[in-house]
């Protein structure tokens, strides 16, 4: 009573209150990003092993069940399971929520290394995939050429150009380039010029083996006048062009030397695809862009998209940057339709509220619970990290009949004191004060119902837990204004002249029918 006695003799108060949880709302609303679906923060590392040969019963025997055994050792895992088959392992770990994929797969790692010298010697190292359900592409983008252009230099331009400047933007993660050929040095040995200089293949392979390694080189020290310091050096050996690794020598096994030219071919080609893209029917070179994590996938795509404009005008002559496919697209049109479906049920509550109610001015004090909770549940949303997604705005919709059900109750109550010639401030009081804990146990139903999925775990927790926690915030904060706001404006609002104007004849003119 005494919130309620509050806001009805200190109405300033209260309404400060209430504006400001307003305010807070929509600043929320504001940076709250939009998303397709929620975020899902479960860790899956997979382990692949590979023992060929071997039959499905022994790689479960030797190969599987130790793994498994030392995995197992680890905290913080939801399930595991294991699939043996001929010739491979595959174990799957999924760690609870909230626990880092990169952590998660340092420790498959370190569990799986200590039990490598127990496996046979015949099994491959193991292959570790982390996965992580939220890493998928936001943008599609196709470098097209409409000239002469080859797969090799489209390649260079989408790796040296355009994948480096999209990742210097602000949100983006990483940038895959795809299709092409990659440009690379191609070595093609003769076999009959090997003959003649006596060599073989194993000597061209070490010869340039030995260009590409890098080795420590010692310290370099300053005088001690100058302090002494010592500089790491490192030496490192590493042709850079065509001429200079054709140049290299090779020494024969008698002593005599020749140059990598006479006996092979060098020239820059591309690696051979190993993925194709094409777009509308012609080859492409594609570029998939990824966000980084936390980072807001429309304001992110939103500050690729005048990059790509930009890149556009700096391609050379005959290429061209295409937008293949745009994933904010169908999100901010799901978004809007939900939207709409949000603003399309509030209005028909307050028809319903009107017939029922039958004064407009009782219709709008409901009515304000409406926003009025929502804010409050925009406060929650950015609190707790989610973004305007389908499950938070079907939660959003779900509330709009909830969030009028406590002041309805109080509201009527109020109108009763009234009819029996109570002053207004005394009978909102009074009516409020009655039904209180009516409200508080119609309240605390739906908070009952929708609470524990709160505790739902796993990928399906993920999804549901926003449509709870939404529906939860935005129930409870209905409470409090049909304890605070509803009565305060009851107390000057409402009047019994209210119910004999043409509005509300009209309004109980269909009553007879259900009585």
């Amino acid at each position: 009573m005494g919130l309620t006695r509050l806001a009805i003799y200190r109405p300033v108060i209260a309404l400060t209150v209430i504006v400001a949880i307003a305010l807070f709302g929509l600043v929320a609303f504001k940076a709250l990003g939009l998303e397709q679906s929620p975020t899902i923060n479960t860790p899956i590392v997979t382990v692949q092993m590979v023992y060929r040969g071997a039959s499905a019963e022994t790689v479960e025997q030797q190969v599987t069940r130790p793994v498994e055994d030392a995995i197992a050792t680890l905290s913080d895992i939801d399930t595991l399971t294991s699939n043996s088959s001929d010739g491979l392992s595959v174990i799957t770990v999924e760690f609870r929520e909230r626990v880092s994929v990169d952590v998660a797969a340092t420790d498959v790692q370190q569990k799986v290394q200590s039990v490598r010298k127990d496996l046979p010697a015949e099994v491959d190292e193991p292959t570790y995939l982390k996965v992580d359900l939220n890493d998928v592409p936001i943008l599609y983008l196709a470098l097209t050429s409409h000239g002469s252009a080859s797969a090799v230099d489209m390649y260079r331009v989408a790796d040296e150009l355009v994948r480096r400047r999209i990742e210097q933007v602000d949100g983006v993660g990483r940038v895959l380039v795809a299709g092409g050929r990659e440009p690379e040095v191609q070595v093609r040995v003769a076999p009959d010029r090997l003959r003649a200089y006596g060599l073989g293949f194993v000597d061209v392979t070490d010869t340039i083996k030995g260009q590409y390694v890098t080795a420590a080189g010692g310290d370099v020290r300053t005088a001690p006048s100058d302090g002494g310091r010592a500089t790491g050096l490192r030496v490192e050996s590493r042709q850079t062009s065509v001429d200079q690794l054709g140049a290299l020598p090779i020494v024969t096994r008698d002593g005599f030397a020749t140059e990598l030219r006479n006996v092979a071919d060098i020239y820059l080609d591309g690696k051979e695809p190993e993925q194709y893209v094409r777009l509308n029917g012609q080859t492409a070179v594609g570029l998939l862009v990824y966000k980084q994590t936390g980072a807001n996938i429309t304001q992110t795509a939103d500050a690729v998209l005048p990059v790509v404009e930009g890149l556009r005008q700096q391609l050379p002559a005959g290429l061209d940057l295409e937008v293949a496919l745009d994933r904010t697209t169908s999100i901010r049109s799901s978004v809007e339709d939900m939207e709409r479906e949000l603003m399309l049920a509030a209005i028909l509550a307050g028809v319903v509220l009107l017939l029922f109610l039958h004064t407009p001015r009782a219709t709008v004090i409901v009515l304000l619970a409406i926003p009025t909770s929502l804010v409050a549940a925009f406060i929650a949303m950015k609190l707790f990290g989610l973004s305007l997604n389908t499950m938070t705005l079907i939660g959003l919709t779900t509330s709009i009949g909830i969030l009028v059900d406590d002041s309805i109750v109080v509201l009527e109550n109020i109108f009763s004191h009234l009819e029996r010639g109570e002053e207004p401030k005394a009978a909102a009081l009074a009516g409020r004060g009655e039904i209180g804990m009516a409200a508080v146990a119609i309240t605390l139903v739906d908070v009952a119902v929708y609470g524990p999925i709160l505790f739902v775990s796993g990928v399906t927790g993920a999804f549901i837990r926003n449509f709870a926690l939404v529906l939860v915030v935005a129930t409870l904060a209905s409470l409090l204004v049909s304890f605070t706001l509803t009565p305060l404006l009851a107390s000057r609002w409402l009047s019994l002249s209210d119910r004999g104007s043409l509005v509300a004849r009209l309004a109980s003119a269909w009553e007879p029918g259900y009585r």
